[in-house]
């Protein structure tokens, strides 16, 4: 790619420089040799700069470690990209960017194609780029670990720039917002009052009067010099989702369930499971292990070709799918598809409801083939609410929507008083709405011992993306650099803080008295394990470790010294952790 690029640069600098076909020092407008020969070095240098800046030496192994962190296993890289989905192409498209280092790299959307493994990787990829990074993205944990700035394309087509991460971005957004109207109402007050005086004595040669006449002027330079506008807070959205009754469970149940594409390998083996009305379930998995597959069959689209799947009889399954156009009609607008879809409902009525959703206004009268993605997904969530099914079946019904309309969304599935079942690879919705996380893989379904941190420090650690941070001491936390170093100052001040409560007289007696369980105890509390060892702790919680060190002296005082003999009594079982498909041949 270099060579190429300095092949059209010599010939396109023997084109722009060449006037005659002279052999050089004849006319004034033709370069000599040595010019010639200046330009091809500096093209050189440019160019053998270029190729270390890109590694060219590893180039292949740099390529095979960026395909394998966005999910391709060995065999995969080595297919033609014409043989792949649109999605796994979407991701050699991103792997291409992020190979060739360009200096400025613009992202749109980046993880709508991803798993949840491969969004883990990418995080943790772009929160080590050095050069310039602009990113669109719906997904908050994944800017809070990536940025550093915030740029806010406000609702009047300006840009308003911020320091810090999406969430500082909030705090600070909103602390300007309550300072504005502050101002604002300051200053609305100012002029009443002035307004009220000069409307009182503004006539006349009184002592009033010059007073009111001051004021008049003091009113006028305030209005010359710019007068605080009101901030303008945008209209939430009012997703909602109705009370569909109780149903008595079982609702929906599956046993001895197997399935299987036609002359594929199954996806599923004897499959036992439960979703009722008070259910909150968030599937994870590498793409193709059947997630989909798993909502489908569960909606009656699919057939098990084993075993049998039983719904309630009065059971109504409300389902978004990532191909949720195919519920609309392109060619008539959002009003038109709702007077077709429920007949008899008066217009105001429709119009209302509509508005709830953000589909207010001239969206409403449109053509939804002409309104965004987005758009039409908020018109198939009011579709949902208007059919009040009592389970939501949800894939990826994140990546069309804006920050807002996610919230909203969390807020009405949390308000929901029906079951949900949700595929999704937005961690900040997996943890607002989900209770339990099912993993699909091994041709089965299997119940994650943890929430979602957990299960995303799991990823990073078989994606082996915290040894940098633990070569170095580190440990990676969120929020802006400001923060970070807050907190990690205040960290060692209160392990200093610990140390040094400890006098010459109490490790003279520890010395004495203590046992070597309780020293084994001891230093693993001051090197603390890593997660996998331990499902619902911190490894570097100072907390712990203060609340470990009470325990320890508790223990001393209260206890006969123990054996430090190590049996398979006393060794905490350790969780397993789940290790991606394609870095299983590896473990």
């Amino acid at each position: 790619m270099a060579i190429s690029a300095l092949t059209d640069a010599a010939e396109k600098a023997g084109g722009t420089t060449s006037v005659g076909g002279g052999d050089g020092g004849g006319d004034d407008g033709e370069l000599t040799m040595d010019e010639k020969q200046e330009i091809l070095m500096d093209m050189l240098t440019a160019t053998y700069e270029r190729l270390d800046d890109l590694d060219a030496d590893t180039a292949e192994t740099r390529a095979r470690s960026i395909l394998q962190g966005l999910g391709f296993t060995h065999d995969m890289q080595s297919k033609l990209t014409k043989d792949f989905s649109g999605g796994w192409r979407m991701r050699v498209s991103l792997a291409r960017a992020l190979f060739i280092q360009p200096t400025l790299l613009l992202l749109d959307e980046p993880t709508n194609h991803l798993d949840m493994e491969a969004v883990i990787w990418l995080e943790d990829y772009l929160s080590k780029w050095n050069k310039i990074l602009l990113l669109i993205s719906h997904s908050q944990d994944f800017l809070n670990n990536v940025c550093t700035h915030t740029i806010h394309f406000t609702h009047k087509q300006k840009l308003e720039y911020y320091d810090g991460n999406y969430d500082q971005f909030v705090k600070t957004k909103s602390e300007l917002e309550e300072n504005q109207m502050k101002q604002y109402a300051w200053e609305q007050d100012q002029m009443k009052s002035m307004k009220e005086y000069i409307a009182r004595f503004g006539h006349g040669t009184s002592k009033n009067a010059k007073q009111a006449q001051s004021k008049q002027k003091v009113l006028d330079k305030m209005v010359r010099g710019g007068l605080t506008t009101k901030p303008e807070v945008e209209k939430p959205m009012n997703f909602k989702f109705p009370d569909p009754g109780h149903l008595p469970p079982p609702v929906l149940a599956f046993h001895d369930v197997s399935f299987g594409y036609p002359n594929c390998e199954p996806l599923y083996t004897s499959v036992n499971f439960g979703v009722d009305l008070d259910s909150r379930v968030a599937l994870v998995g590498p793409n193709g292990a059947g997630k989909t597959t798993l909502v489908k069959l569960m909606s009656g689209e699919l057939m098990p070709s084993q075993g049998d799947i039983r719904p309630h009889g009065h059971l109504k399954i409300g389902r978004f799918t990532q191909h949720f156009v195919d519920v609309l009609q392109l060619d008539k607008t959002p009003l038109e598809f709702f007077d077709t879809v429920y007949p008899g409902t008066p217009r105001e009525e429709q119009r209302k409801y509509l508005g709830r959703f953000g589909i207010s206004g001239k969206m409403q009268v449109q053509k939804m083939a002409e309104l965004s993605d987005g758009q039409k997904s908020r018109v198939v969530f009011a579709k949902l609410g208007r059919d009040a099914p009592h389970i939501l079946l949800l894939d990826e019904p994140t990546n069309h929507l804006d920050m807002e309309s996610i919230d909203a969304l969390a807020k009405a599935v949390n308000e929901f008083e029906g079951g949900l079942v949700l595929v999704s690879h937005d961690m900040r919705l997996i943890s607002q709405v989900a209770k339990e996380i099912w993993i699909c893989d091994h041709k089965t379904i299997t119940m994650y011992q943890g929430d979602i941190n957990n299960f995303k420090m799991d990823m990073r650690a078989q994606l082996n993306l915290e040894d940098d941070n633990k070569k170095a001491g580190k440990v990676k936390l969120k929020g802006d650099a400001s923060v970070v170093k807050k907190a990690d100052e205040k960290q060692k001040k209160m392990r200093g803080d610990a140390s040094v409560a400890m006098t010459m007289e109490d490790s003279a007696k520890l010395l004495n008295d203590e046992t070597a369980s309780s020293k084994v105890a001891l230093d693993s509390i001051l090197a603390p394990k890593p997660r996998v060892a331990e499902i619902n702790r911190d490894a570097f919680d100072i907390d712990d470790v203060r609340q470990s060190l009470a325990s320890i002296n508790d223990n001393k005082l209260n206890e006969a010294p123990k054996s430090t003999e190590i049996t398979s009594d006393n060794v905490p079982p350790i969780r397993k952790a789940y290790v991606p498909p394609h870095l299983r041949n590896k473990v």
